[in-house]
């Protein structure tokens, strides 16, 4: 009767290990956490929101910004300021730029390393950064080609798109 007793628990647990325990190994499960902040601005052209100041920027992989960080953005010391937050020539931030954030485009680069509207690949997803403010709010000609040639030719599994 021991030895029953002992088979019996034996097949229990063998069965319970089986059946809980996966027999192949589980897939890690991956994600990437993004903030995105817009309108950052508030009535004066000296600082940001300040609530912005008090998140941990360093938490997350990108940071989007969707445009009007400032009155008047480019003033030389608000765009420093605004720089020394989001670090603006880090591949890891991208900025669509909205209708406080006039400047001209090589003027942009200069700032942020990048062209006003760009694309942008990291973990199987597609960033495309567009310029609302390049034509009145509408996506036209060279940018619209350029939009439509990377959505096409595009193997992501993920697109996000950005403007204003």
């Amino acid at each position: 009767m021991k030895n029953f007793v002992k088979y019996l628990l034996y097949l229990g647990v063998s069965y319970c290990v089986l059946c809980c325990a996966s027999l192949s190994p589980k897939k890690k499960h991956s994600s990437s956490e993004y903030i995105y902040l817009s309108h950052t601005r508030t009535g004066t052209n000296d600082r940001i929101f300040k609530k912005i100041y008090d998140l941990n920027l360093e938490l997350y992989e990108m940071i989007l910004l969707g445009g009007d960080l400032g009155v008047d953005s480019f003033q030389d010391d608000f765009i420093n300021h605004v720089d020394s937050i989001f670090n603006l020539k880090s591949k890891n931030t991208l900025w669509s730029v909205g209708n406080h954030d006039v400047t001209s485009n090589e003027n942009f680069k200069n700032v942020t390393g990048k062209n006003k509207y760009h694309f942008y690949k990291k973990n199987n997803t597609t960033f495309i950064t567009l310029d609302s403010q390049d034509s009145s709010s509408s996506i036209i000609g060279k940018q619209k080609k350029f939009f439509f040639d990377i959505l096409k030719n595009t193997s992501s599994k993920n697109i996000v798109i950005m403007s204003h």
